[in-house]
C-alpha cells in the first residue's frame, strides 16, 4: 500500500508529466478502488482521448509502476454561492432553514464578507481563540471567533466586516470581522481564515445537526465522514482517495469526496468523523448544479506539521 508521502510525490509527478498533453482539472488516487490506480480528469478536447495505461514514475529514486486512467472530467471551483442566486444552480429544498430566528450562532451558518455578493458556511466557533498554520504562515487568534475559508471571509483587509446572511437571503446582520488570514501566494496553498466575532449569542464549537466538535484532530482513513454546510445541511460522504486539484489557478492538495457530499455554498464546512473529531475544512467541488450531485473536496486538518506534507494545523485554545 501507498503510504501518503508516495501518493502525494505520484500525484505531483503525473500532473506535472502530463499537463502539457491535458487541461488537467485535478490527479485522483483512487485508494478505495484500487491502491495502484490513479485517474487524470482533464477537459474534453479535440485529439484528447480517454483511456488507461501502465505509467512508470520514479519516486525518491525508486520507479513505480502504475495504472493510469486519463478521463474527461469537470472543471473544479470554490463552493461559495451568489447572494442574488444562480440560475444555473437554483436553491432548493436543500436549504436548510434556522429552527427560529433567535437561534445563537454557530458552525453550519451562512457567512460572508460585507462587501463581497457571494456566501459560504462557518465551520465553527470558539470562544478562546484558535491557531492555524499551513507550516509557513500562521495566524494566532486569542479572541472570541470562527473559523472558514479564505474565499469566503478573507479576500479583504483585517478588519473587514464579516455578517451572517439570514433565511430571506437579503438580510444581512453583521456578526464580526475578519481577523486573520494565511495568503493563497504562501506554499503550501490552502484556504483558511479566521473571524473575529462581536455578537455574545454563540453556540461556541456547536455544529448544527451534528453537536459539540472534541477538538482534537484525527487522521483521515477509508470511512465516512459528516459535515453540516449551510446549503445541503449534514450530509455523508465516504473518503475516495487524496487528489491534486486546480481551483481558480491555484493548486492544492485535497480529500476527495463521493458525490452529494456538498454543493456551492457549503464552503467552509467543518468536515468531522463519528466522534466529532477535526478532519477537514470543505471548500471545493465540481462545477455543476446541486441537482448533479459534484463530488467535493476538503482541506485535511493535521495535529503538528509534518515536512513535506501539506495540511492545515490546527489548535483550538481552551
Amino acid at each position: 500500500m501507498h503510504n501518503e508521502r508516495t501518493v502525494l510525490a505520484i500525484l505531483e509527478a503525473l500532473e506535472s508529466r502530463f499537463r502539457s498533453q491535458f487541461d488537467i482539472f485535478g490527479v485522483h488516487h483512487e485508494s478505495i478502488v484500487d491502491d495502484n490506480l490513479f485517474v487524470i480528469t482533464c477537459r474534453r478536447a479535440p485529439g484528447v482521448t480517454e483511456g488507461e495505461d501502465q505509467v512508470a514514475v520514479l519516486v525518491e529514486g525508486t520507479e513505480l509502476r502504475i495504472r493510469v486512467k486519463v478521463k474527461f472530467g469537470h472543471e473544479i471551483v470554490y463552493a461559495a454561492y451568489p447572494v442574488g442566486g444562480d440560475p444555473n444552480d437554483p436553491l432548493g429544498d436543500e436549504v436548510p432553514q434556522k429552527p427560529t430566528p433567535t437561534t445563537p450562532l454557530e458552525g453550519g451558518e451562512r457567512v460572508k464578507l460585507a462587501v463581497t455578493d457571494y456566501w459560504g458556511t462557518m465551520a465553527f466557533a470558539n470562544r478562546a481563540g484558535l491557531t492555524i498554520s499551513n507550516g509557513a504562515s500562521t495566524c494566532d487568534v486569542s479572541v472570541p471567533c470562527f473559523l472558514s475559508n479564505r474565499h469566503v471571509i478573507g479576500n479583504a483587509r483585517v478588519g473587514a466586516r464579516l455578517n451572517q446572511l439570514d433565511d430571506d437571503m437579503i438580510t444581512q446582520t453583521d456578526i464580526g470581522r475578519l481577523k486573520c488570514t494565511i495568503p493563497v501566494d504562501v506554499l503550501p496553498t490552502t484556504d483558511v481564515a479566521i473571524g473575529q466575532l462581536t455578537i455574545k449569542d454563540v453556540n461556541w464549537r456547536m455544529i448544527r445537526g451534528i453537536g459539540k466538535i472534541s477538538g482534537r484532530v484525527v487522521p483521515i482513513g477509508h470511512t465516512v465522514y459528516l459535515k453540516s454546510g449551510a446549503r445541503t445541511g449534514v450530509t455523508r460522504g465516504e473518503f475516495l482517495g487524496m487528489s491534486q486539484i486546480r481551483v481558480d489557478g491555484h493548486q492544492y492538495y485535497a480529500m476527495r469526496f463521493s458525490r452529494a457530499f456538498g454543493c456551492n455554498g457549503d464552503s467552509g464546512s467543518l468536515v468531522v468523523d463519528g466522534g466529532r473529531n477535526l478532519v477537514g475544512l470543505y471548500f471545493a467541488g465540481e462545477a455543476l448544479a446541486c441537482s448533479q450531485q459534484p463530488e467535493g473536496f476538503a482541506l485535511k486538518f493535521t495535529q503538528e506539521a509534518v515536512r513535506g506534507l501539506p495540511g492545515i494545523v490546527i489548535n483550538l485554545k481552551d
